[in-house]
């Protein structure tokens, strides 16, 4: 109430019970119905797939619309599938699944030729409402999008060509379904210098 929050990001989100994050998101939204929650949501660890509780993952918060970082299509985007003549098919899947909000249920036609719902992919969607997803490509992590792909992109790449590949590669998060998020500065290709 006092400081007008609007959002509450959890890291590492998969190591606090499913519960604890709902309990906390119900008594907030009594506060302030338009608050969002997000975080981490990944199964690693001491407390992976369940082992000490039901755990606040990817897979868990489907459905509640508490966000959660979206690896799936990250990792395909950041490893420049689109961009490489021998760029995997099964990468672009998995990018077309991202732009339809990565959910579970959503019927997509293969590179093979095969219709199959999200979930039923080697990198299975999991969310049930685009609520449920954030979608992004960078963020404080790790390299840069920019240094990222620099290190996929083909040698003798231009430096207009690695400009427009970063200028597609980071608007992804803004064209897919879900709540975007933007590292700072992407737009002006930031770096951190490798």
């Amino acid at each position: 109430e006092a400081y007008k929050f609007d959002g509450f990001r959890f890291d590492i989100m998969g190591h606090i019970p499913k519960s604890t994050i709902l309990e906390a998101r119900d008594a907030v939204i009594a506060v302030d119905a338009d608050t969002y929650f997000y975080g981490e949501g990944w199964n690693w660890g001491e407390v992976e797939n369940n082992r000490l509780f039901v755990q606040a993952t990817q897979d868990n918060m489907a459905g509640t619309e508490v966000g959660s970082f979206n690896d799936r299509p990250r990792d395909d985007i950041r490893n420049a599938a689109l961009f490489n003549e021998d760029g995997s098919l099964d990468s672009q899947d998995h990018i077309r699944l991202g732009l339809a909000g990565t959910l579970a249920d959503f019927v997509l036609e293969s590179n093979r030729g095969n219709m199959g719902t999200g979930s039923t992919y080697a990198r299975a969607s999991y969310a049930l409402d685009p609520a449920d997803i954030i979608n992004y490509v960078s963020k404080h992590d790790n390299e840069t999008l920019w240094d990222n792909l620099q290190y996929q992109n083909p040698i003798g790449m231009s430096l207009d060509e690695r400009v427009r590949v970063q200028n597609i590669a980071a608007t992804l998060p803004l064209l897919s379904q879900g709540i975007p998020f933007l590292q700072m500065g992407g737009d002006l290709l930031r770096s951190k210098s490798m």
